[in-house]
């Protein structure tokens, strides 16, 4: 069986937009990305997404949910989806590296 994870090597803001980016392993990388809430199943989709190889780079806007509300706050889980849905996870050298700064 394959190793099929995707993981999370930065996430940054840059005013009202989430950056996250990362790589895939053993993934078909596709652009498919979303934000979904945990509690309260909403749903935001990628404004952007960047593949170079198997390194991505999305982009989430904010502020354009609802009508030009902000996301609610919460606890979010980034997913791709594809014929299956793939939970990204926080790769554990990014936890490493902020711990240590």
């Amino acid at each position: 069986m394959t190793k099929q994870n995707i993981f999370i090597d930065d996430i940054y803001w840059e005013r009202v937009q989430l950056y996250v980016k990362g790589h895939f392993e053993g993934v078909k990388p596709t652009r498919n990305f979303l934000l979904r809430n945990l509690t309260e199943t909403k749903l935001l989709n990628a404004n952007h997404v960047n593949i170079q190889g198997s390194t991505f780079e999305a982009r989430f806007n904010i502020a354009i949910l609802e009508k030009g509300n902000f996301l609610s706050t919460g606890n979010y889980i980034l997913i791709n989806r594809q014929e299956d849905e793939y939970v990204c996870q926080i790769n554990p050298k990014f936890l490493n590296d902020k711990k240590s700064k």
